[in-house]
């Protein structure tokens, strides 16, 4: 009793001075915000860094839940301590910019605290596939150089910030935090959870449209002064696309059958909502999906459809022929003519001005400066929009020689998931596999080309991949 006694007691010093230490300080630097109140959040930042130092992983896991809710942004001007400095007033990005830059610098410190380590002769592993990556970087510095009307600074803040930013912060970073098949499969997890509630938000918005007189669908709306998902529904699907692949993961391998249903039923419901957002790039992306599989597992589809389809037929039909109805009515509305003729319209713009330079294109981000000030475009839909396809975006910017060396760096990462899971048939490296067609796939008709809605599951699929090839811990 006595030795027992003795062992508690500095334990209860210990934590009596944290507390005091803590409310001291905390007393301090809300004492201190009211004059020095730049400086009060450069502490409060720098404690923060120190912090996640010791939890990387738990920084890593909280920033999941934010990292396709693109809409949620941080705008410095709006607050006191940083709107009267120009530089900081300047910053405006999506809240997982800033959080992937958190988990950036709390990495570097536990480096040189030594509280994580890299092998410096594997480094080279948490760049897969950069070769040409990097090489598309360097052609894009040339197009920076030719930029248009000389947006050379223009140019190079987009170079930097997304187009650098997203292969180191958002794949590097995640391939050296993803180094085993647990933290792999409670990424998954997560971003399953995360999925059903953008689903449920997704199911909200649906109801909510009925009382606009437009088309019902899925599209994402404002509360309490935020959009996370912006305000338009390929937003919605092309993050719901994403998931949808990690519920079917989870689907066969669960064993517990209860378990086994309800993870099917969250996922038919992320695909319901996907048909509801009325996104065409959604749809085709669902069915590449279903394709792929279907190639990949003819045998046991064939079976599947001979076992269950006689159970459901009436139902199965009626569900198909009303969503049919709907999309077709929905194709042959005058809102999808008229964006069908825009797009056509971009391409065949784009395609001109691609003749005047060819190689090198007109410099990254310079898309839109271009079409506005294209008196043609304009005068038939006004002010333009951004490239709705990574491919026609990074040829025009970057030209046949960027264009080509992104393709290569897209089709490498494909090729290399697809003959990892050729060799080893592993579950993981098909649903890899599935999540980097699916996000490829969705950029060749959207504009989230250089953010997290497609450079994270890219970074997933990788580090699959990398799982596989060295094993777990592979550069530390």
């Amino acid at each position: 009793m006595n030795d027992l006694s003795i062992e508690t007691k500095p334990h209860n010093k210990i934590s009596f001075f944290s507390v005091l230490v803590v409310i001291l300080l905390a007393t301090s630097l809300v004492f201190l915000y009211n004059f020095y109140p730049l400086y009060v959040v450069m502490a409060l930042a720098f404690l923060v860094i120190v912090f996640f130092a010791f939890h990387l992983e738990s920084l890593f896991y909280l920033t999941l839940p934010f990292m396709f809710l693109q809409g949620l942004e941080i705008d410095f001007s709006h607050f006191a301590w940083s709107r009267d400095n120009p530089y900081l007033s300047a910053l405006n990005a999506p809240l997982i910019d800033f959080l992937v830059i958190l988990l950036f610098l709390s990495f570097v410190v536990a480096l040189l605290l030594r509280l994580k380590k890299i092998n410096i002769t594997k480094i080279q592993w948490l760049f897969p596939g950069f070769l040409f990556y990097f090489i598309f970087l360097c052609l894009a510095g040339v197009s920076t150089w030719l930029a248009y009307e000389h947006m050379i600074g223009y140019s190079l803040k987009y170079l930097l910030r997304p187009m650098f930013f997203v292969y180191i912060f958002y794949v590097s970073l995640s391939l050296f935090i993803i180094q085993t098949r647990e933290i792999f499969e409670k990424v998954l997890r997560i971003l399953f959870f995360v999925g059903i509630a953008i689903a449920l938000f997704g199911l909200l918005a649906f109801v909510r449209s009925f009382g606009f007189g437009a088309w019902p669908m899925v599209t994402p709306f404002a509360f309490f002064g935020f959009a996370p998902l912006g305000d338009n529904h390929n937003m919605v699907a092309e993050v719901l696309v994403a998931f949808i692949p990690i519920g079917f993961y989870f689907y066969k391998k669960e064993k517990d059958l209860l378990t086994k249903k309800i993870v099917l039923a969250g996922s038919v419901f992320m695909v319901l909502i996907a048909l509801l957002t009325l996104s065409r790039t959604g749809w085709l992306v669902l069915l590449l999906d279903l394709v792929l599989l279907f190639l990949m597992f003819r045998k046991q589809s064939v079976e599947f459809v001979k076992k269950y389809l006689d159970k459901f037929v009436i139902l199965a039909m009626i569900f198909l022929v009303a969503i049919a109805s709907y999309m077709i009515i929905f194709l042959g509305s005058s809102i999808v003519n008229s964006s069908d003729q825009a797009r056509w319209e971009n391409f065949k713009i784009a395609a001109f001005y691609l003749q005047e330079k060819p190689l090198f294109g007109f410099g990254p981000n310079t898309y839109i400066p271009v079409f506005n000030d294209t008196v043609v475009y304009v005068s038939d839909f006004g002010e333009s929009l951004d490239a709705h396809s990574i491919l026609l975006k990074i040829f025009f910017e970057e030209g046949i020689l960027g264009g080509l060396a992104m393709l290569l760096f897209l089709v490498c990462v494909i090729i290399k998931v697809w003959r990892a899971y050729q060799k080893t048939h592993e579950d993981y490296l098909l649903l890899a596999f599935l999540l980097v067609v699916s996000a490829i796939a969705f950029q060749l008709f959207s504009t989230s080309y250089f953010n997290a809605n497609m450079w994270f599951p890219l970074a997933l699929g990788l580090s699959a991949l990398q799982l596989s090839r060295y094993g777990e811990k592979y550069v530390e």
